[in-house]
């Protein structure tokens, strides 16, 4: 995983089923919001999905229409957060 992932990824983690702008993502992974890192946001997104369809988690990153994404953990069936 690269570090800007592994920066990304983080602070999904750290604010789950809270929607995250793309300007935001660039802000918190490279400091500044550039076209060219937006365009990155996506291809981080991309891999991260990547990562968590082959580690099989139920984990998503999720596409806000027009905003951007959020990470979705889906509640365990034993009740249990």
């Amino acid at each position: 995983m690269r570090l800007q992932d592994f920066i990304l990824f983080l602070g999904f983690v750290l604010a789950p089923d809270q929607m995250a702008s793309r300007e935001l993502l660039a802000k918190m992974v490279w400091g500044s919001v550039l076209r060219d890192n937006l365009r990155a946001i996506d291809r981080s997104i991309v891999r991260a999905r990547r990562l968590l369809v082959t580690i099989e988690s139920n984990i998503q990153i999720r596409s806000v229409r027009n905003f951007g994404y959020r990470l979705v953990i889906p509640h365990r069936m034993d009740g249990k957060s």
